[in-house]
């Protein structure tokens, strides 16, 4: 295995703009599963890094301070994420066991665009942890990111079949029958009876798909649906279901909607400058319309 700065410096910048492409779909099911306490305060992480730092420049052979330094930098946030890889290869390389850090790193590798490294981490875990459906969601999710889309699905399908039942599976599944070509509408009117707000998330990958297909009309009332007053959303999810209806309702020619859809995000404070520029320019040519009338 390369060392993993040079990794890093394989990453083509294409690979990070494709992940960056689908993030917000994976959102709901893709949750890093050791982060999911508290991010530690910064002034506390830096302190108990430096006291590791200095316990491991005494003992190099000190691998149970090297992890506990990359576990550290993992519980951090991404931008430690690196270096916390560098940690967590070195302390395992050195011996040290413990069965979490196959699940730390893919993670992390997963989150950088290293799928085939991420998967492999994974395994190992999984290898140790069978009856871990949670990871082995993470897994086919991970296959789903390297476009091996058949692989996904299996895994997919496999959980349910062991009597899964949750929503983030379903759209799982619905995603990446799409992207087989297959037909997903069973599963998202299964995701719509489980409960309102998974009813609400069917709607909104509906109308991701619909849009993606250029069914525009189709992936408006989708969108709209999602957009009902029971719906909640994060607010990545909100800002991307009201850029998809801001690039429907252009395609359906309906400027006032289309400008309602910017304003929306912007009152939300979602809007980039991109958005701003073309909500000012939509301003200016409905206003005119109007003058002209």
């Amino acid at each position: 295995m390369p060392a993993i700065k040079e990794k890093f410096n394989l990453l083509k910048p294409s690979i990070l703009i494709s992940a960056a492409l689908i993030i917000f779909l994976s959102v709901a099911f893709y949750k890093n599963r050791l982060s999911e306490k508290t991010q530690i305060p910064p002034e506390i992480g830096l302190r108990e890094l430096n006291r590791l730092s200095l316990k491991i420049e005494k003992n190099q052979n000190d691998i149970k301070s090297l992890f506990e330094r990359g576990r550290l930098k993992y519980d951090m946030g991404v931008s430690y994420w690196a270096d916390a890889a560098a940690d967590l290869e070195t302390a395992r390389e050195k011996g040290y066991l413990e069965k979490n850090i196959f699940l730390y790193l893919g993670n992390i590798y997963s989150h950088l665009g290293f799928y085939d490294y991420a998967v492999g981490e994974f395994e190992k875990y999984l290898n140790n942890n069978p009856s871990d459906k949670k990871t082995y969601l993470i897994l086919g999710k991970t296959y789903y990111l390297k476009q091996n889309y058949a692989k996904a699905l299996e895994i997919f399908e496999n959980l349910k079949n062991e009597g899964m039942r949750d929503p983030v599976l379903l759209e799982n599944i619905a995603l990446t029958k799409w992207k087989l070509n297959r037909d997903y509408s069973e599963t998202i009117f299964e995701m719509k009876k489980m409960s309102k707000e998974s009813s609400c998330r069917a709607d909104y990958i509906d109308g991701y798909i619909k849009n993606f297909q250029k069914l525009w009309r189709e992936s408006e009332v989708s969108l709209q649906n999602a957009f009902s007053s029971e719906c909640v959303f994060d607010l990545p999810d909100k800002a991307e279901a009201l850029r998809i209806l801001y690039e429907d309702y252009v395609n359906l020619k309906d400027d006032i909607s289309a400008l309602n859809a910017l304003k929306e995000s912007d009152s939300l404070g979602l809007l980039d400058e991109e958005g701003k520029k073309n909500l000012v320019r939509l301003e200016k040519k409905i206003s005119s319309s109007f003058k002209k009338k």
